[in-house]
């Protein structure tokens, strides 16, 4: 389990407040002939990170290494400065004791506490991206991968996150006017 703690400009007495810091655990796909240079060691098959997954509970295994990926939003009219707070990481079990000493009750393991600095600059993005792209969105790929349960909801939950993310999401495939 994670925990975020707002972040806080000291100097200016200004925070970032922690809902605005969101989770995803990194999922990982089996890849047969990775596309890099001809000659390159890395053209090995493997697992490699791509996929962004929903925050939810997750088994760690001895040996496995699992990266989490946080997105900070920064609001339009946030103060610049030096940000700070801490993502706490824990496993399941844990208990925080009030004289500083934390134990994982079911493995002896501590908390881990990571500190974040986010320096929040003096610009401010547009609202909407200037470049012109196009990212495949395609409802036959959504349809395969949800089958009953896919429904114009989730379609739009899909696009929702893909322009949060500054993406233009789109199916260059269609043959049909575009349904948004």
């Amino acid at each position: 389990r994670s925990s975020v703690s707002d972040l806080v400009c000291a100097e200016k007495k200004t925070r970032l407040p922690k809902e605005q810091i969101r989770w995803n655990r990194v999922g990982f796909i089996y890849v047969e002939k990775p596309l890099y240079q001809p000659n390159s060691e890395l053209n090995q098959p493997g697992w490699w990170p791509d996929p962004l997954l929903a925050p939810c509970e997750f088994p760690i295994y001895v040996d496995e290494t699992q990266p989490l990926w946080f997105t900070i939003h920064v609001p339009q009219d946030a103060e610049p400065g030096m940000y700070t707070g801490e993502i706490s990481i824990a496993a399941k079990g844990v208990t925080t004791v009030q004289d500083g000493a934390v134990r994982n009750l079911l493995y002896g393991l501590p908390v881990i506490h990571v500190p974040v600095k986010v320096k929040v600059l003096p610009i401010t993005l547009p609202p909407k991206g200037k470049v012109k792209t196009a990212f495949a969105l395609m409802d036959s790929y959504l349809k395969l991968l949800h089958g009953a349960d896919y429904t114009p909801q989730l379609r739009r939950a899909y696009v929702d996150y893909m322009l949060d993310c500054r993406m233009n999401p789109d199916d260059i495939s269609r043959t049909e006017p575009a349904d948004i």
